[in-house]
């Protein structure tokens, strides 16, 4: 994970939260007890704490979860270093009414077969009748349109590429991230192989885990998902 411990001190700046995501996980969510799993540095757990949500918040970087730590202000929320793959052995059956997988954290699997072990832990965490989001960047657009770069984020002094190689071994993404520091002159360039999971591979994992309440939305307005939508959101119920 050094691609995210190199990040984690810029985080903030680079991907501040937005009003619209906290809208879209709230007016979805159930209460009270949410886990956040790829949770960075936490300030979407600590807002949901503000609104009586009980919160766990994990993440695989230990520098990210250093700094959700330092910002928690209430006994509404835990941070903890664990692997999203672990969850089943670390939490108790149906512990949580709300599971959040956001942040294009889900990708981090290497295939199908890791996905579907994923949902299925995901399944016996929740409650009946609880709630799993989703979201990712849309990569039905991304391998259609063989779509290479990704917007570049600017902040104050900041700048961060984004881009995509494809691996011919396998179906993989290499996702490239060139952060540049402009005080210092400082470049901070780090990789990560990404599984670029398309919608329907999505459906097909979460039902194969016994999901089948699904609803796929393409941004956090609750659009309709096409393809040229910016993101895959996905709302599943257990039932």
């Amino acid at each position: 994970m050094a691609f995210y411990e190199k990040l984690s001190t810029y985080y903030d700046e680079l991907f501040p939260l937005r009003e619209s995501r906290l809208s879209f996980v709230l007016s979805n969510l159930l209460k009270p007890d949410v886990l956040d799993i790829g949770c960075a540095t936490g300030d979407l757990a600590i807002a949901l704490s503000k609104n009586d949500y009980t919160l766990t918040g994990i993440d695989l970087d230990e520098d990210m979860i250093k700094i959700a730590k330092r910002k928690i202000n209430n006994n509404k929320i835990i941070f903890k270093v664990e692997n999203m793959l672990n969850i089943k052995s670390i939490f108790k059956n149906e512990s949580f009414n709300s599971i959040l997988c956001l942040g294009n954290t889900l990708v981090h699997l290497k295939d199908l077969v890791e996905f579907i072990v994923f949902f299925k832990s995901i399944r016996t965490l929740l409650k009946n009748n609880g709630i799993f989001i989703i979201q990712i960047v849309n990569y039905d657009r991304i391998l259609k349109k063989e779509i290479r770069t990704l917007p570049d984020l600017k902040r104050d002094g900041l700048l961060f590429e984004r881009k995509y190689v494809k691996k011919k071994e396998k179906d993989n993404l290499e996702f490239i991230g060139i952060l540049t520091i402009d005080k210092n002159e400082k470049k901070l360039v780090s990789t990560e192989i990404l599984y670029p999971l398309t919608s329907q591979e999505l459906k097909e994992c979460l039902i194969e885990a016994g999901f089948i309440n699904i609803k796929v939305f393409g941004d956090e307005k609750h659009s309709k998902f096409t393809e040229e939508s910016p993101a895959i959101i996905a709302v599943i119920k257990k039932t």
